[in-house]
């Protein structure tokens, strides 16, 4: 069949995945990836219709949000098979996401964080929402950075492996002393934390002390860099390329509204000089 019809045909998902690793290596998606593997790996993608795929993710994942169901098979599809279309092995597929469910989360404002630092007296908890608001970081990643990824002259950090299999390099200048305030554990790391959980543990119990608003180690880090970014006036693509979105997507679906109230408050404002305009011309 490959011969006769073109390998666009034959090609299965499984190779599709050993591409993807070979070029990304798979980053945190990879345990959605392991499992897609299992169930998909000898299918062949012109047999992975947009039925089959939400079946399976509504009977392997049947009490949860639609949200987690994109997260877990939806986007990780999609990146797999976006990324064989570029090297032309399948056509550019389009799968539909399941309705987004999930209510919209808010990152902390930057009057909430400036608090936060002006007051709290922990120095690793002061020094790690910085570095995550400033360059929005994955918590996860923050935690991996070692000391030795930091380049103080240059004044800049390297996050290794991000989610999307890639190094990511950050700025850190303003931010340096807080970090070198910081005692270096014996494995090397700047932030002491052994899981996600274990830092948002902390950031409540610091909150609820300084009687603050209680916010997630995302919500103080990633959403409010996005937040604060797009309500400056930066582009979606601007911002994703500042805070390492590899899917512009995600970064739409989370903060497109933020831009349009942006731009719609832009395009009120032109078309009310333009008529203000035309009535003098009119008068």
């Amino acid at each position: 069949a490959r011969t006769v019809h073109g390998d666009e045909v034959v090609v299965t998902f499984g190779e599709c995945i050993v591409a993807y690793l070979a070029a990304k290596s798979g980053g945190s998606m990879r345990r959605h990836l392991d499992a897609l593997t299992e169930r998909f790996g000898e299918t062949r993608v012109k047999d992975m219709t947009n039925k089959v795929i939400h079946d399976y993710a509504l009977k392997t994942l049947p009490d949860v949000k639609n949200s987690t169901r994109n997260a877990c098979v939806i986007e990780p599809i999609r990146a797999v098979l976006n990324h064989a279309a570029t090297l032309n092995m399948i056509a550019k597929p389009s799968i539909p996401a399941f309705d987004d469910d999930s209510s919209r989360v808010v990152g902390a404002s930057p009057a909430w964080v400036n608090e936060f630092l002006t007051r709290s007296e922990n120095a690793k908890l002061k020094a790690f929402v910085a570095f995550c608001t400033t360059t929005g970081a994955r918590c996860i990643d923050a935690r991996k950075l070692l000391a030795s990824d930091i380049d103080y002259a240059e004044g800049t950090a390297t996050l290794r492996y991000t989610k999307n299999g890639k190094d990511r390099v950050v700025q850190i200048g303003p931010i340096a002393p807080l970090l070198r305030e910081l005692p270096v554990s014996s494995d090397g790391r700047v932030f002491k934390w052994d899981t996600t959980t274990a830092v948002n543990v902390a950031l409540a119990g610091e909150c609820k002390k300084l009687g603050l608003e209680v916010y997630s180690s995302h919500q103080v880090g990633r959403h409010a860099f996005a937040e604060r970014m797009l309500n400056a006036g930066h582009t979606l693509l601007e911002v994703a390329e500042m805070g390492g979105w590899d899917d512009l997507q995600v970064l739409k679906r989370n903060y497109g509204h933020l831009e349009k109230r942006r731009t719609d408050a832009i395009a009120r404002e032109k078309a009310a000089e333009l008529m203000r305009a035309t009535l003098r011309v009119v008068k």
